[in-house]
């Protein structure tokens, strides 16, 4: 039981990684500033904010698929997991690409929201589980 419950955690994960992929790449070709006769179509804001609601939407998804189909005891602990896999995902390569000395220039209003979202990120996964915990309860 716990084996199959990892090999959906990370099923599910991959599915929900590829979609906010998706979403994200998809958002900056489809929203990318365009001048057409003078005007812009679209700003760097609607990208970026196609890029969070976009990203906290697949994570609560995610949370709600994961807590549906998961074979335990306490499924929001599985939200929580998938949560902590998308900070993960959403913190290595900000640690890993970064040269050194961009560490020294970022202010700390910009670490703050990193950890914000993150935390975000953490967390949506087990709102999206605790809604369908949540419904499931009450269709009893």
């Amino acid at each position: 039981m716990r084996a199959r419950n990892i090999v959906l955690l990370i099923l599910v994960w991959f599915a929900a990684f590829g979609l906010f992929v998706i979403i994200n790449f998809g958002g900056q070709i489809l929203f990318s500033p365009t001048h057409i006769n003078g005007q812009v179509k679209a700003s760097a804001s609607t990208i970026q904010h196609l890029h969070y609601f976009g990203g906290f939407v697949v994570t609560a998804l995610a949370g709600a698929l994961l807590c549906r189909f998961v074979d335990s005891a306490v499924p929001l602990k599985w939200c929580l997991g998938l949560g902590v896999l998308f900070v993960g995902t959403y913190l290595v390569p900000f640690f890993l690409f970064l040269p050194p000395t961009a560490y020294a220039k970022t202010s700390a209003s910009v670490w703050l929201f990193s950890v914000a979202e993150a935390l975000g990120y953490a967390l949506i996964p087990v709102l999206g589980g605790y809604l369908v915990k949540r419904r499931n309860l009450h269709s009893q």
